[in-house]
């Protein structure tokens, strides 16, 4: 059976992948927007505070909390559409930062801008490149560290001139961002994927 050759065959890299996938933080629940809920923000954990308030909406980070401030605070859907809205915004923010600290440290290896980057709700991935050089990048990626957020757009760039993972991809990648294991291993155990509505 060439089925069976092919796993026999294959058993070793299976059982490593396996382990490796085993070590990573799970998808934890859609959230529940409710007071003292969690959340990440650039690596540091906040509970969620809701402020009551008749006349704005706004969500901030003050002093160890993410507060939502809303006209009602039992209205779980419009605590859930402030939330997501806070995180997309300030992703914007800080990738477009990121991406331009990480364009000049990829510029020596003759990579350059191809079209920017979008932000895209994906539920397995931090982070893709298409085939025509646009890098999506999953808002919940604010959740990590700065030093994260770089690997994974690194990771793209690298993308826009070898479109696989093969070795010579890992040489241009590791040349980059020495320790892209580290980051990769630090972003996939600590911080957890967490399901959102889709954009």
């Amino acid at each position: 059976m060439l089925i069976e050759r092919i796993i026999t065959k294959r058993a070793a890299w299976i059982t490593k992948q396996q382990r490796q996938f085993a070590k990573y933080a799970p998808t934890l629940p859609a959230a529940e927007y409710v007071a003292g809920e969690g959340y990440r923000y650039l690596g540091r954990q906040y509970r969620l505070k809701l402020i009551e308030v008749s006349d704005v909406e706004l969500v901030r980070l003050w002093r160890g909390r993410l507060e939502v401030y809303t006209c009602d605070s039992n209205n779980r859907h419009q605590i859930e559409k402030l939330v997501q809205r806070w995180y997309r915004e300030r992703a914007a923010l800080v990738y477009q930062e990121r991406y331009r600290v990480c364009l000049r440290l990829v510029a020596p290896y003759g990579i350059e801008d191809r079209g920017g980057f979008e932000l895209r709700t994906m539920s397995k991935r931090w982070g893709s490149c298409t085939k025509a050089g646009k890098i999506l990048l999953n808002p919940l990626l604010l959740s990590a560290p700065k030093d994260c957020i770089d690997y994974v757009l690194i990771h793209e760039l690298c993308h826009t001139l070898i479109h696989n993972h093969s070795p010579d991809f890992y040489r241009l990648l590791e040349s980059i961002v020495p320790d892209w294991k580290t980051r990769r291993d630090s972003l996939n155990m600590r911080i957890e994927l967490r399901a959102m509505s889709p954009n």
